[in-house]
C-alpha cells in the first residue's frame, strides 16, 4: 500500500539514509554533540564528546540496524533515528535512538523521522513500531502520540505504534489511498498512559475522519497487541467487526481460550 503524506512531504523529503563515510560521521558528530539540553535528554547525551571517529566506529561499523536515517537540511544534519528488530517481538521494529538538534526543534523534523521510521517498518513487513522515552519528556510525548504511538500503562515509558498493522489491513486500503493517515486522524493528546475499556478488554483506539460520512475507527487489544475490531461508517452505512475473547487471563501453555467473531452491517 502506498502511504500518503499529503501535508508532510517537504520535511519528509529531507530525511534520507546515512552515508557511512567519514564526511557523514563529521556532520553527524556536529549534530549529536548538540543533544545536551535537559529538555531533550533529561541531562547530557553521552559521557564525553562524540568525535567523527567515534560516530564512524560505533554507529557506522559496529551498529547493526534495519535503517539509520538523518534529516539533511541543506547539507547540515539536524536529526537522526536508527531502528532495529525488536528484542522480544518478531513482528515489531524498535527505535533505539532518536534525536533532533535543539535549534532545529519545532520544524517538524522529529515527526518526519518518526513517519519515515513507520514507512520503513511497513517496508520490512512488520506490524508495530516501539520506542522508549520518559514521562518528563513533555516536548516529545505529544509528537509520539500524534504519529500513532500509545503510552503503555504501567511502564515508564514504553510507546507502541500499531499504524503499520492498520495501514496494511486490506479492507482499510481504500480509505488510506484517499486520506493522509496523519491529517485525517482525530486524537486528544494527554501527558499520561493510554487505554480505555472496549467490550471486555483494555484497548487503544484510532479514529480517522474524511468527513461526516466516512469515518474509520480501529481498536487494538492492549494484551494481545493486535487489532481486535473496527467500525467503518461510509455512505450512511456502518460496518462493525469485533473479535471478542472469552477471557484475557490465561496462562501460557495451559489450555486455550475461545473468541467470538461478530460482524454487523447496518
Amino acid at each position: 500500500m502506498k502511504i500518503r503524506f499529503q501535508n508532510n512531504l517537504e520535511q519528509i523529503k529531507k530525511v534520507r539514509e546515512v552515508v557511512k563515510d567519514m564526511q557523514e560521521a563529521k556532520k553527524l558528530a556536529e549534530c549529536v554533540n548538540h543533544w545536551s539540553d535537559d529538555d531533550s535528554w533529561g541531562g547530557s547525551f553521552g559521557a564525553s564528546e562524540w568525535t567523527p571517529d567515534r560516530i564512524y566506529n560505533d554507529w557506522f561499523i559496529n551498529l547493526k540496524a534495519v535503517a539509520q536515517l538523518v534529516v539533511d537540511e541543506d547539507g547540515t544534519l539536524q536529526g537522526y533515528i536508527d531502528i532495529d528488530h525488536h528484542f522480544e517481538d518478531d513482528d515489531t521494529i524498535y527505535a533505539d535512538l532518536l534525536g533532533v538538534c535543539p535549534a532545529a526543534q519545532g520544524k517538524g523534523y522529529g515527526k518526519s523521522l518518526l513517519l519515515s521510521a513507520l514507512k520503513k517498518t511497513i517496508e520490512v513487513g512488520k506490524r508495530r513500531l516501539d520506542l522508549h522515552t520518559w514521562a518528563g519528556n513533555l516536548r516529545s510525548v505529544p509528537v509520539y502520540k500524534k504519529t500513532g504511538f500509545f503510552w503503555r500503562e504501567n511502564t515508564s515509558v514504553l510507546m507502541e505504534n500499531y499504524l503499520p498493522a492498520v495501514l496494511t489491513t486490506p479492507y482499510f486500503e481504500d480509505f488510506f489511498i484517499k486520506n493522509d493517515f496523519y491529517d485525517s486522524r482525530e486524537i486528544k493528546i494527554t501527558q499520561q498512559h493510554d487505554n480505555f475499556k472496549y467490550l471486555t478488554m483494555q484497548a487503544y483506539y484510532y479514529r480517522f475522519v474524511e468527513d461526516d460520512d466516512n469515518i474509520l475507527s480501529v481498536y487494538i487489544d492492549c494484551h494481545a497487541k493486535e487489532l481486535s475490531g473496527f467500525s467503518h461508517l461510509k455512505d450512511g452505512k456502518n460496518l462493525t467487526v469485533q473479535l471478542i475473547p472469552n477471557q484475557h487471563e490465561i496462562f501460557l501453555g495451559l489450555g486455550k481460550t475461545t473468541a467470538i467473531l461478530q460482524i454487523e452491517n447496518k
